[in-house]
């Protein structure tokens, strides 16, 4: 389950190698980037660095939550209740009868 943690890890070490320019020459040799990227200090991390990276990513994502639970909510609360029944629950019917009803694609609104 560690292999998401550590693309990600990779994936910092490359943005952060991003403005690093790599010559033509570099690229014709026997292994090319393996200097440039590979041996690159950003590239070398062990399995405390992935354990520090995952507890953070958890922390993020608990913190996310938790402002998108407080948004929803508060959202929730400010939203006036519908008119109309939900798909789920309520009326069988899902526009009430005094509501514009869609007959067709060559048809017109009708009221």
């Amino acid at each position: 389950w560690d292999c998401g943690v550590f693309v990600c890890r990779y994936a910092v070490a490359l943005y952060k190698l991003r403005n690093q320019p790599i010559t033509f020459g570099e690229l014709q040799l026997a292994k090319p980037l393996e200097k440039s990227i590979t041996q690159n200090d950003l590239m070398k991390f062990n399995m405390t660095d992935i354990d520090l990276l995952r507890e953070g990513m958890g922390k993020l994502v608990d913190n996310l939550s938790l402002l998108f639970l407080n948004e929803k909510n508060n959202k929730k609360q400010q939203m006036p209740e519908s008119p109309y029944p939900t798909l789920l629950g309520g009326s069988d019917d899902i526009l009430p009868s005094d509501s514009p009803t869609v007959l067709g694609s060559n048809d017109i609104l009708r009221s």
